[in-house]
């Protein structure tokens, strides 16, 4: 999965945001967001929050589907890197609690709103990033902004390989099983993280020193980006949320994901598909994702 994606984003070329921004969490740590926008002076009616899978960064290919979705409906598309992950400050993989970690995002919301006071704010996450937007909007203990329109899942981590497989009605081969991540429990913290990691990520080396990967995540972290209760969770949603597959994820079947939206049977909830796979789809997703962004009158 990593090797293939690697190989896609050394020919295209590392892909830079116009800008680089910077805010102070809640409990002091500095995060940084790359982003697009429209040239000086012309203001953003449309902001879209845009989240990294786990252990990424704005660098893994999120940076170039902002690009091309800015490109394509002239949104504003901001690229948070999550604490302790790529640009933003912390211990890597560290969370001080879940909650912590869902809070960052209204703190990023709060800096939009600031910047761009007339914007209306779409929620976007690809992978354990559509996750941590899932939990904000329906964990979080306090209302979610009301500058908050719509909530966007690309190839979205909704449940575990296996559950979705069944799902879909697919037999459950070993191969099919994600073998870039294994649960795990490691003895011990190191020097830079105050905690054990009980999840380590088995990137491939290549990878992980040219993407800049996390190797693994400490029990808070793991839970800000993981699925509390999918079903209550997805039920549970009143935003106008589109859920869009990858066609070719080797980690999370479409059909799977497909009939787990249809048991949710939440009419707010539109699903569809885009084509390549779980991080190549980062790639050719933007005008997909743009045209859903536009006015209905404007994409008709």
């Amino acid at each position: 999965m990593f090797e293939s994606y690697v190989q896609e984003a050394m020919h295209r070329g590392r892909c830079l945001p116009q800008r680089r921004i910077r805010l102070t969490a809640t409990d002091g740590v500095t995060l940084f967001a790359g982003l697009f926008e429209p040239k000086p002076f012309r203001p953003s009616t449309q902001v879209v929050i845009l989240y990294h899978g786990a252990g990424a960064n704005m660098n893994v290919g999120y940076l170039d589907l902002a690009r091309d979705i800015h490109a394509h409906c002239g949104a504003t598309v901001v690229v948070p890197d999550v604490r302790g992950h790529g640009m933003s400050k912390g211990p890597r993989g560290y969370a001080p609690g879940r909650t912590q970690v869902w809070g960052d995002i209204d703190s990023w919301i709060t800096e939009v709103e600031a910047l761009w006071p007339e914007a209306d704010i779409t929620l976007m996450g690809h992978s354990a990033g559509a996750i941590q937007c899932l939990n904000r909007i329906t964990e979080g203990k306090t209302p979610l902004s009301d500058r908050v329109k719509s909530y966007i899942a690309i190839a979205p981590y909704f449940a575990s390989t296996s559950r979705l497989l069944a799902q879909s009605g697919q037999d459950l081969d070993e191969f099919n099983l994600p073998e870039f991540s294994r649960r795990m429990v490691v003895q011990g913290a190191d020097d830079d993280c105050p905690e054990p990691c009980v999840v380590n990520f088995n990137f491939p080396a290549e990878a992980a020193k040219w993407c800049n990967l996390v190797s693994g995540y400490t029990a808070e972290m793991s839970a800000a980006l993981s699925p509390r209760e999918i079903e209550r969770q997805l039920a549970a949603l009143t935003l106008p949320t589109l859920v869009l597959a990858a066609e070719g994820d080797e980690l999370f079947p479409v059909e799977g994901l497909r009939q787990l939206i249809a048991d949710a049977n939440n009419p707010v909830i539109e699903f569809s598909t885009t084509p390549h796979a779980h991080l190549s789809c980062l790639f050719y997703a933007g005008a997909q994702v743009a045209e859903a962004l536009l006015p209905a009158e404007v994409a008709a």
